[in-house]
């Protein structure tokens, strides 16, 4: 591989080269701090814990055992865990001075401990510390300050030009110096070289200020540039160091120029840079949603940090946490804008940054109403937490459902319209009614600004340009189409909105299907209208047109308004029972033999007391069948009686029609195959029902039998 100065891996593993350098350096600065060779446990403000004999004992008082000099009680601001911490400059002066008699006492072999009780004991001294002494707030820090600053040099290493990067680089540069210099002098054990302290707090306010300065710098040119950035970095900048610049030399009161009140005008600074971006990125919601990110992530580490550590030691409380953890949510910045850049698109996070940032307001509201307690009604802070705690849960719920009721649940109040504009638009007439209903199904969901039948159709529902176009494929009502900015502008489009069509075009398709099967039962239907006005009003009005007899052609006359009110009827399609169908079949067939003078023996069976349910297809196909053989009676019968029988044999309904055979019957086959088409539709419409027919010759009479199985029974 070759390197050359610009290069990403060139400047990357400069960078680390530095950063390496420079936690070495924290480490070597924290370990070569002398203490007593015996473990201590040391808190903010709390007087350490010496072990001395397996008993741990307060330490309270330090001397150099060499010397006759008095020894040096400790107070708790020995302990305390940053400088910045104390009310004025004579706390930070006694406090200075108090570091350099501590840390003048271990310079010696042995040093004379005083614990409590009075007894006093000679302990040596050791020059190094080892790393199992450093605590947990030490590592805490360093891993914060180191993760921050190799994402930022990763990313100046990737983009080394641009000033949005660099300026981020920049601000991880301050969390990461603040972090690395607050480890080391808030890990001592007992004292520190006033000296190396000193620098050490300068440096740690330097880095902080950079870190502010650096977010505005980046909040003043991305996502959008709106307004030269060095036009605000540097009077930010002079403002900031020079602040910090007369608190070191004292020459402004203590409460106007501490690192607290500097720190909190940095970060109104960075919420009105916020605040202008979100109105500068209206209409643009690839930057909004970038913003939306990348300002969120700034507005819930850093002014937390400042919420609870800063303002609390600002209004001369201790910090509600250790500062150490304060670094993790400064470190969560730049571990969310990574996850970021890892996942590259961002049009998800619309739905649930919303849902952190109500979260993290809730966390803040306890916080806020737990200071208020403690100032207000001047609580003990345990009881002031409790008590916030109770008010919080009284609140949490009902400004949840507000909150979701107001922004989560706002998209899903019209879906009850969708669904049914996507059923309607199954059944509009003609596929550029259909396109032209599911387009308007379309803007109805996402108000785009703009839709369009699309040239290329995808194979599923795709979200492209970072969610700023989201194409939705084909279907059977309508072809490809393309949307593009979500909500006129104002979001990206989300993995939930292409859920939200693929339900849609379910929807759809379940109703299309429908009406593709209403479409093929009706085009049945009229089939079976076609057949029934061909098979029966068709050959009676040609029988009659064809006869010679006038009455018979009034005969066929009355049998044809008959069939066709039979259908009529028939098109109810509603259902009846057997009892009721085979009294009425019986009457129907005694009249129709009657206009040709033919005797009907038709007696009661089991039949006329069955009360099964049949359905229209059922009893329509039984009466056409009868109504057949009767006519292949009528037609080719012998003189005599034509005898019916109905009886229900097995869960089957068996009805036979017998008549004398004719003449021209006598030679004919007992096969329905080899019969007239009358035959052939009664074992057609019998098949159709799932039963059968038979027919033949049986003593001198031809018999049809149609044995069908009841519809409970099928």
């Amino acid at each position: 591989m070759r390197f050359h100065v610009q290069s990403p891996a060139f400047l990357l593993t400069a960078f680390i080269l530095i950063i390496l350098t420079a936690t070495a350096s924290a480490f070597y600065a924290v370990l070569s701090q002398p203490t007593l060779d015996r473990p201590i446990q040391t808190r903010s403000n709390q007087i350490p814990l010496i072990d001395l004999a397996g008993e741990w004992r307060p330490l309270v008082g330090l001397a150099d055992s060499t010397k006759a000099s008095p020894g040096l009680e400790f107070e708790p601001q020995d302990f305390i865990e940053d400088p910045d911490m104390l009310p004025d400059y004579a706390a930070v002066d006694r406090f200075l001075e108090r570091q350099g008699q501590i840390s003048q006492i271990l310079q010696a072999e042995k040093a004379e401990v005083s614990t409590g009780g009075g007894t006093a004991q000679i302990v040596p001294v050791s020059p190094w510390r080892t790393v199992d002494t450093l605590p947990l707030t030490f590592w805490i820090q360093v891993v914060s300050g180191l993760a921050v600053i190799l994402i930022a040099a990763f990313f100046l290493a990737l983009r080394p030009r641009n000033f949005a990067v660099s300026a981020f680089a920049f601000a991880g540069l301050g969390i990461t110096g603040a972090a690395y210099t607050a480890a080391i002098y808030s890990s001592r054990q007992l004292g520190m070289d006033p000296g190396l302290l000193l620098t050490l707090s300068v440096l740690n306010h330097v880095f902080t200020v950079g870190f502010g300065v650096g977010i505005i710098g980046l909040f003043a040119v991305y996502p959008v540039r709106i307004v030269n950035p060095w036009r605000v970095i540097v009077p930010v900048a002079v403002i900031s160091y020079g602040a910090n610049l007369l608190y070191r030399l004292g020459a402004l009161p203590h409460d106007i120029v501490m690192l607290q009140n500097v720190v909190a005008l940095l970060l109104i600074g960075i919420l009105v840079m916020i605040f202008l971006q979100y109105r500068a990125t209206r209409g643009r919601p690839a930057d909004r949603a970038a913003l939306i990110w990348l300002g969120l992530s700034v507005i819930s580490g850093s002014a937390t940090f400042v919420l609870l550590v800063i303002i609390p030691v600002a209004l001369g409380r201790e910090g509600l946490v250790t500062q150490a953890f304060g670094f993790i949510l400064l470190a969560m910045i730049y571990v969310g804008t990574a996850f970021a850049v890892a996942r590259y698109r961002l049009f998800d996070i619309g739905r649930w940054s919303y849902r952190i940032l109500f979260y993290a307001g809730m966390i803040l509201l306890l916080l806020a109403i737990d200071l208020g307690l403690i100032l207000a009604l001047q609580m003990p802070e345990r009881t002031s937490l409790a008590a916030a705690s109770v008010v919080m849960v009284l609140l949490y719920f009902p400004l949840r459902d507000l909150a979701h009721e107001k922004f989560f649940r706002k998209s899903e109040q019209n879906r009850p319209d969708l669904y049914r504009q996507a059923m309607a638009t199954a059944y509009k007439f003609g596929p550029t009614a259909q396109q032209t209903a599911w387009m308007g199904v379309l803007e109805q969901a996402f108000r785009p600004g703009h839709v369009e039948i699309a040239a290329i159709a995808p194979d599923t529902v795709a979200i492209t340009n970072e969610g700023i176009e989201m194409h939705v494929p084909a279907y059977p009502w309508a072809g490809p189409v393309s949307l593009g900015f979500a909500a006129q502008g104002r979001r990206l489009f989300a993995r939930q909105d292409a859920a939200l069509v693929e339900e849609l075009a379910e929807i759809t398709a379940a109703a299309y299907a429908d009406r593709l099967s209403y479409e093929k039962g009706a085009e049945e239907e009229r089939q079976r209208i076609a057949r029934d006005l061909h098979d029966d009003v068709g050959a009676t009005l040609l029988s009659g047109l064809h006869a010679q007899d006038e009455g018979r052609r009034q005969e066929t006359l009355v049998e044809a308004l008959s069939d066709i009110r039979r259908i009529a009827h028939d098109l109810a399609g509603r259902e009846t029972v057997t009892e009721r169908f085979i009294a009425q079949l019986r009457h129907d067939t005694r009249e129709r033999l009657r206009a040709h003078d033919v005797m009907l023996d038709w007696p009661l069976g089991s039949a006329d007391d069955d009360g099964a349910v049949l359905p229209y297809r059922f009893h329509h196909n039984a009466a056409a069948m009868v109504r057949e053989a009767v006519s292949n009676a009528i037609k080719h019968g012998g003189a005599g009686i034509i005898s019916v029988t109905s009886e229900i044999v097995k869960d089957r309904l068996e009805i036979r029609v017998s008549n004398p055979v004719g003449q021209v019957e006598a030679g004919q086959a007992a096969t329905p195959g080899d019969d007239g088409i009358g035959l052939r539709n009664i074992a057609s419409r019998a098949a159709e029902l799932g039963g059968a027919m038979t027919s033949g010759k049986e003593g001198g009479r031809y018999v049809v039998t149609v044995s069908l199985p009841l519809p409970g029974a099928l």
